[in-house]
């Protein structure tokens, strides 16, 4: 996955005499004073080029000048970068936001086309969070490392068409796709989705007990409680780690490689052994166990912040929503639906009556569906093939 970056340079015809958000997101107008200040700068700048591609004015100087010089042209350039961003009328953040939901909706129309659907969607992008700013993104790959996190703005549940059946065709397909097949990418229904939960509930009585799923079907129950966890996350800007998940064998298997045999791969490793110890990695854990990691990220995540004198937005840390998880494996990254590794989802199986049946959605079992695989596991259970991904979520502004 490539490193966050800018596209584009903002809607053609603002009027970029009035206001526009600081790289803090506030309202601001670009005022005279900033006009010169840009003026200065792009000057500044044209004389610290004149000194460094001339060999003769070169050699006037001392290693320790030169070093001032190029630091000074770094901070020209952050400078500037932010006073046009401002004088656009939006933040870099605006720009990637916009352009991450332009890629989404340009993604699954790609997918939709090819199976043979007329669903088109079109993407409302979110407002940047308040806060946040290109120093933050970049901040972020401290914690999860230079390469393993994916921006995903997240649709309203009305504009992924409510994930409906017609939705869930495409997404969760019955079978698998010679489409999918040449992509690469494992996705196709397992077959217990489509069981009765009566069924589940006389096999297992205890666990479900009090539950009431009506004539639900799994899959019916899944969407439910996965358009509800949907709705709560409309308008947010995910980022979900995309770190390659590996292939199952005994639990000694890092993330980073399919294999898992590369060590150092996984940055988030060092956290999840100070929580759980020196000898543990992504498997093995509870959904409760994980609840335990997921604050000490988020302390970490703020510190970090705090460190580099950048302000505190409002966000949260979580495991990654399993409607995410099939959007990210599915469109962007299909290597891993190709590894036989379940994980754990932030996504709570609850009864049409809002009680919590005590278990979580998992995703991702190559042999049981791969992208399009979702199903139940008790929350307090360590199940020894499953692993789990994060997903750091801002919110935006009302």
């Amino acid at each position: 996955m490539s490193e966050f970056r800018i596209f584009g340079r903002g809607p053609k015809g603002q009027d970029k005499s009035k206001k526009g958000p600081d790289s803090s997101g506030h309202n601001l107008e670009f005022s005279e004073a900033d006009k010169q200040r840009l003026e200065q700068i792009r000057s500044r700048q044209q004389e610290i080029k004149a000194i460094v591609t001339n060999p003769v004015e070169l050699n006037k100087l001392n290693l320790d000048q030169i070093t001032a010089l190029q630091q000074e042209n770094m901070g020209l350039f952050k400078e500037q970068k932010a006073l046009e961003a401002k004088e656009r009328g939006f933040t870099p953040v605006d720009e990637l936001i916009k352009n991450s939901s332009q890629e989404l909706a340009d993604a699954l129309n790609v997918r939709f086309q090819e199976l043979g659907s007329k669903l088109n969607f079109e993407f409302s992008s979110p407002q940047s969070p308040e806060n946040l700013t290109l120093e933050h993104l970049e901040a972020l790959k401290t914690i999860f490392g230079p390469d393993n996190l994916k921006l995903m703005p997240v649709p309203t549940l009305e504009e992924l068409n409510v994930l409906d059946e017609n939705y869930a065709q495409v997404m969760y397909p019955e079978t698998q796709t010679d489409q999918d097949k040449k992509r690469g990418l494992i996705s196709f229904r397992p077959d217990w989705l489509k069981d009765k939960t009566d069924k589940g509930k006389k096999a297992n009585l205890a666990e479900f007990e009090g539950c009431d799923f009506k004539d639900e079907n799994w899959r019916e129950a899944y969407l439910r409680n996965m358009r509800e966890e949907l709705q709560q996350l409309s308008n947010s800007v995910i980022l979900v780690e995309s770190i390659q998940k590996p292939k199952y064998i005994d639990g000694t298997q890092q993330y980073g490689s399919q294999e898992g045999n590369q060590s150092g791969q996984d940055s988030l490793l060092s956290v999840i052994q100070e929580v759980f110890g020196s000898e543990v990695n992504r498997f093995n854990h509870s959904w409760d166990d994980l609840q335990t990691l997921i604050p000490k990220v988020k302390e970490k995540i703020t510190k970090l912040f705090q460190d580099q004198g950048l302000s505190i937005p409002d966000f949260e840390v979580q495991l990654c929503p399993a409607s995410v998880f099939n959007l990210e494996i599915t469109l962007f990254n299909p290597q891993n639906s190709i590894t036989n590794t379940w994980e754990w989802t932030s996504t709570v199986i609850k009864d049409r009556n809002d009680k919590d049946s005590g278990r979580r959605l998992s995703v991702g079992g190559s042999g049981y569906g791969g992208a399009s695989d979702v199903e139940g596991g008790h929350r307090d259970y360590s199940y020894g093939g499953r692993g789990f991904r994060l997903a750091v979520v801002f919110k935006a502004k009302s």
